[in-house]
């Protein structure tokens, strides 16, 4: 496999176009996070609580000081003492993180690559070997490496609040969906009480939030990469899909004995144009789309995603001119029939109207 070199593609960011801009004239980014002049709103649900927290805890501190009893004295000196380093080491490590705050992230086909002010670094799809997202209530992350690097993305959860933060925060979703839901290897770390004991990694959550590229940061990512390795050009292959319609529709009916199939562990799906005959022993789609799928994509029912393992000669075919596939939720990896599509032995959803399909 070919490796870039990266130390030559990290750039310094001077307001005007970089070279690597003007080098890709014309390749179309599939996803593109930018948050424009808005960067500056970074992280004010955490400084906000921040603040308010050092505040009470000030006034405490001082009342326990001034406490006649010498343990409340000694508490509060300790409690003192130790939050202002704590406090102290957040706002160092805070300034620090601002060179490193995400301006523009670009998914295109070939690369993904992260803007900020420290500059611009690139990396190949086919050079990422791993993938991991963090959560919380003020930050989110989607941290990538290769064998050599790392790269990490982050926003904040600020601009859900601000006019027109939707629309700058809902592509960074998007590429945050896109590494989780191709790399079936990807760590998703929620941090909240819900989830709190999900955190297997035994490092601060500054780790994630403001310490993107110091040593601990650079030794975690380390760790956790060789741990959770994503397949082989997982996510090369995925990009160069995303600028194809794939194929997508919705159940707009189910033919009296459709649902019989289900004890088979199989769905017969049709156009809802198709002969009565033929609809009373399928599932009704409307929908349409390229189709050239292959084992290692999807068909996406609802919210439920399915692996495809085997494709028929004539599967593809059939579901872009008819709308008709049949679907065997059996797990095999050799198509029995040539119409036929093989996906996960999973749980098959409810199939109801209105139900979304997708293959992609």
């Amino acid at each position: 496999m070919t490796r870039c070199n990266y130390r030559s593609l990290i750039v310094k960011v001077k307001g005007k176009r970089s070279v690597m801009d003007m080098e890709n004239e014309g390749q179309a980014p599939q996803i593109e996070y930018n948050v424009g002049k808005n960067n500056w709103f970074f992280s004010a649900p955490t400084l906000a609580a921040v603040v308010i927290s050092t505040a009470i805890i000030v006034y405490f501190a001082i009342y326990m000081i001034g406490d006649p009893s010498i343990v409340s004295k000694v508490a509060g000196i300790i409690a003192c003492t130790l939050y202002v380093g704590y406090i102290s080491y957040y706002f160092v490590m805070y300034i620090h993180s601002r060179r490193y705050t995400t301006q523009k992230a670009v998914l295109t086909g070939e690369y993904l690559e992260s803007y900020c002010k420290d500059g611009i670094k690139r990396f190949a799809l086919s050079d990422i070997v791993f993938s991991m997202s963090y959560s919380s209530s003020s930050k989110l992350c989607v941290i990538t490496a290769t064998e050599s690097d790392y790269m990490v993305l982050n926003c904040s959860c600020s601009y859900l609040f601000t006019k027109g933060g939707k629309e700058i925060i809902t592509p960074f979703y998007e590429l945050n969906s896109f590494f989780k839901n191709y790399n079936d290897k990807h760590v998703d770390y929620i941090k909240n009480r819900r989830y709190g004991k999900r955190n297997p990694f035994n490092v601060p959550h500054f780790v994630f939030e403001i310490e993107f590229y110091t040593k601990k940061a650079k030794k975690f990512i380390g760790k956790v990469r060789d741990s959770f390795p994503a397949r082989a050009g997982v996510f090369e292959r995925r990009a160069n899909w995303m600028g194809k319609a794939g194929y997508r529709a919705k159940v707009v009916g189910i033919g009296g004995s459709a649902l019989s199939f289900l004890e088979h562990k199989m769905v017969v799906f049709f156009d809802h144009k198709c002969g009565p005959d033929l609809a009373e022993y399928s599932v009704l789609l409307d929908g349409g789309g390229v189709c050239d799928f292959e084992p290692g994509d999807h068909l996406i029912l609802g919210d439920e995603r399915y692996q495809i393992l085997a494709v028929g000669e004539v599967a593809n075919k059939n579901l872009e001119a008819l709308g008709h596939a049949v679907i065997k939720f059996d797990g095999k990896t050799s198509a029995e029939l040539p119409g036929c599509f093989h996906v996960e032995a999973k749980e098959i959803v409810e199939i109801t109207t209105g139900l979304s399909v997708v293959f992609c």
